[in-house]
């Protein structure tokens, strides 16, 4: 059987740490909790 390819966005999270870290902290009765929000940017451009 051939081996399957692994994803590269996997790799990229598993190698790199993020550089972007929204976080807020959150109170929802009486306990609190810190919460990350992902944050995802793409860019696409004609170069040419």
């Amino acid at each position: 059987m051939a081996k399957k390819k692994k994803s590269s966005q996997k790799f990229i999270a598993r190698n790199r740490a993020p550089r972007v870290q929204i976080e807020y902290d959150l109170e929802l009765y009486g306990a609190e909790k810190k919460v990350n929000l992902p944050f995802v940017m793409g860019v696409m451009a004609d170069l040419s």
